[in-house]
């Protein structure tokens, strides 16, 4: 690989996992460790008095998000902030649980079904670039069919992000980043918990490890994990539990690309087992131009499951039908190249109009897995992704599909001709959208790998199937969040947002979450401090918690804001307050440019 780049848009990443490793419960800027401690406290506090009140705040709704991994967890930290709500600000809230594919489908047309949702931020290699998290609140991505979660929408912190996307060095992009970063911390968005920790229990007596997993450890994008664990006793596949949502549907870009990816396609480049970027499809690569040009050398031995040969223009095509069809997808960055060129059979060059670091750390290794272009118009890809017909399903990765079935199951067999040696046994991704379901399929051996499985399920694999079980642990560099609406009220208003945020016990929420572990974030801040991209001086970020909950704090902000309470104990707004939302529901800010300053610019694509 080329070192033209200089560090455009590098990451240290070595560097970072091991001081995270590393951390102690001594605590850092914005995440700290401590006692647990209690701190619930009673609404009201205005009843009896001479102020003047305005309309009562209303009956609130939280998500509970489920059929996914740690739902139970989340479900208990919901109700949580349930209590602190009703008890602490005098806001009755009522939690549902709803099937998190479905939920995200709600915020993300902007339904306004929901004020606040837990939420962790998955710690993907991709994630590692901050551009990845941070463009899903600019303010083209609030309202509806936009696809934001929270439906933000800040001018300031959006000029910060299409900036920090553009920089031409890396030490700028910082300094845009960090302005991002202090502007939605101001706007107290997100409302920060705890950092998140990762582990995996795998059975022993069907799996062999490598000898060294990296820094990922056992996760279902450890290509390391998957290509080079043996299985043994008569095990003929690698069988982990995903949740169903995640494989949809055999158009990978419609849905989440695990466990597609790295298995059935190959990008161009991917991430290794310690988060450095490595060639994949590409047999070497070069960044030029301050990050505005990247030059993909394929290899000549890649053939697709159908025999024919991985070419350039395969990998062109593959990256314009994906910026085709961005609107289409749920997780796909939008991208505007300048040009993509097949220099050659096997020489792919990508070209931007100005830099734009974050394409290699972020879409390269996730969604340049290249598709045989014949093959995909032949089943409908000029109709679009949701039209598409794929019969035969024909990847470019090590692995090609045995059986799949949406939602339950995909079964992958090792693909002979691939360049790259695997193990020589299958993978088998199942769906299952019970947790419990899962780990009784783990304790009857029918699977033996339970990905992202929580810190309970380590102590009933310790105390139950230590004999055949194991359980692998990983520090990671996100966090758990708690995630409002911000398109109506009451959780459009930031100190309603701060009041809730003092509310909560973080101590309490970690041993939800996390099983105690770790350290709480009394930072707003869409980073915690291990982060590669976390502020060095962070002073710029908003306080807005304490470890355990701060009662007294959370209805100060209120009434310096002019909320007050009544005989009841149930909150007001003041009586002045504007409680119009920011857009018509039905609509985007996009659509409302003349109540945005920095509308309709920022409407175009990054």
């Amino acid at each position: 690989m080329s070192t033209e780049n200089g560090g455009d848009g590098s990451i240290d990443r070595r560097t970072v996992l091991s001081a995270l490793a590393t951390s102690t419960a001594a605590g850092l800027a914005g995440c700290s460790g401590g006692n647990d401690g209690n701190g619930n406290g009673s609404g009201g506090g205005n009843g009896g008095s001479d102020q003047e009140l305005g309309e009562r705040v209303p009956k609130i709704t939280g998500v509970a998000l489920a059929q996914i991994t740690g739902a139970e967890n989340i479900e208990q930290s919901m109700l949580h902030v349930k209590q602190q709500v009703s008890e602490v600000l005098g806001v009755p809230m009522e939690i549902k649980a709803t099937e998190f594919v479905s939920f995200f489908e709600e915020m993300q047309q902007d339904e306004r079904t929901a004020s606040f949702f837990v939420n962790l931020v998955v710690p993907q290699a991709s994630r590692l670039d901050p551009g990845y998290t941070l463009r899903g609140y600019h303010i083209r991505r609030a309202g509806t069919k936009a696809g934001g979660l929270n439906n933000y929408a800040s001018c300031e912190f959006s000029k910060a992000v299409e900036n920090q996307a553009t920089a031409a060095n890396p030490e700028k992009r910082q300094e845009y980043v960090t302005k991002a970063l202090e502007v939605s911390s101001q706007d107290i968005t997100p409302i920060p918990l705890t950092k998140t920790s990762g582990g995996a229990a795998y059975r022993s007596d069907q799996l062999t490890l490598p000898d060294d997993l990296g820094d990922k450890g056992i996760i279902a994008s450890n290509h390391h994990f998957l290509y080079d664990t043996e299985t043994s006793g008569g095990t003929e596949y690698i069988s982990g539990a995903v949740t169903p949502g995640n494989m949809p549907n055999s158009v990978y870009t419609l849905g989440v690309k695990r466990p597609w990816y790295n298995t059935v396609y190959l990008p161009l480049i991917v991430y290794d087992k310690n988060y450095q970027l490595k060639p994949a499809l590409a047999q070497d690569y070069s960044v030029s131009n301050s990050s505005s040009t990247f030059t993909f050398n394929l290899r000549e031995d890649a053939t697709f499951h159908n025999g024919d040969p991985v070419t350039a223009e395969d990998a062109k095509w593959t990256l314009e039908w994906i910026e085709e069809y961005t609107p289409q997808f749920n997780f796909v960055p939008e991208y505007s190249y300048e040009s993509v060129k097949a220099v050659d059979e096997h020489t792919l060059e990508v070209n931007f109009p100005n830099p734009n670091p974050g394409w290699l750390n972020v879409f390269a290794p996730a969604w340049s897995g290249v598709l045989p272009k014949q093959h995909w118009l032949d089943s409908g890809a000029d109709k679009g992704p949701t039209n598409m017909n794929l019969d035969t399903i024909v990847g470019s990765g090590p692995y090609e599909v045995e059986k799949w079935q949406p939602r339950q199951l995909l079964s992958l067999q090792p693909y002979e001709d691939h360049f790259m040696d695997v193990a020589d046994k299958g993978l088998r991704f199942v769906g299952y959208g019970d947790r419990q379901a899962a780990y009784r399929a783990f304790e009857e051996g029918s699977l033996n790998v339970l990905f992202n499985a929580s810190a309970q399920t380590a102590e009933k694999v310790k105390n139950e199937l230590s004999d055949v079980a194991d359980y692998v642990t990983v520090a990671n560099f996100t966090s758990w969040n708690v995630h409002s609406s911000h398109s109506f009220a009451p959780a459009m208003f930031p100190e309603f947002r701060e009041a809730v945020s003092w509310a909560i016990d973080r101590q309490r929420i970690k041993a939800f979450l996390e099983n105690g572990n770790g350290e709480v974030c009394t930072k707003s801040s869409w980073f915690p401090d291990t982060h590669p991209s976390y502020p060095e001086d962070d002073s710029g970020l908003k306080t807005v918690g304490d470890k355990t909950a701060n009662p007294e704090k959370a209805k100060q902000v209120l009434r310096d804001a002019g909320y007050g309470w009544d005989d009841e104990g149930r909150l007001h707004y003041p009586p002045d307050k504007d409680l119009t939302p920011p857009w018509p529901k039905g609509s985007s800010p996009c659509d409302n440019p003349d109540d945005f300053p920095c509308l309709p610019d920022l409407c175009d694509p990054i």
